[in-house]
């Protein structure tokens, strides 16, 4: 489903670029599945405007990371297209799966607490009975250890 990068881990590390590694987990994540489960998909990145310089570094010849040697990245038909969230419903539906995301790994990985205005709204069970519908359509084999998918790094 997503990968949780505890940036506070990399604070001292000056060659660690966080987002750039979280966009280059993900894209594996994206060419590993389609291989694995979806013999002959491609896949198209549409991000916010304001992620573009970031995934410009992220361009289909760009090589991926894998646990034996690199990778290149065969199945990302173009290199990522941007696009405003606020005129696409699409891009606002990720955000909040985001948000429920981010939500449950405050909690669940680093045992911190919400915002006020946020835990004023929700509670921990809500989030997992959102996190519960989103899995049926989600990648969730990527985690062993985690029942939604999502892997944590450093673990």
């Amino acid at each position: 489903m997503c990968v949780l990068i505890k940036k506070y881990k990399h604070i001292n590390t000056n060659n660690y670029n966080v987002l750039e590694n979280a966009l280059t987990y993900d894209i594996q994540r994206i060419e590993n599945d389609l291989k694995k489960n979806h013999n002959s998909d491609y896949f198209l990145i549409i991000n916010d405007e304001g992620r573009l310089g970031k995934m410009r570094k992220i361009q289909r010849i760009n090589y991926i990371p894998s646990i034996i040697f690199l990778s290149e990245i065969e199945l990302l038909i173009e290199d990522s297209l941007p696009k405003a969230s606020k005129n696409s419903r699409f891009i606002q539906i990720l955000d909040t799966i985001s948000y429920i995301v981010y939500l449950y790994c405050l909690e669940h990985f680093n045992n911190s607490r919400w915002a006020n205005r946020v835990r004023n709204k929700l509670n921990f069970e809500d989030v997992i009975n959102l996190l519960d519908k989103i899995k049926n359509n989600s990648n969730i084999q990527a985690s062993r250890t985690n029942s939604y998918g999502i892997v944590h790094y450093p673990r």
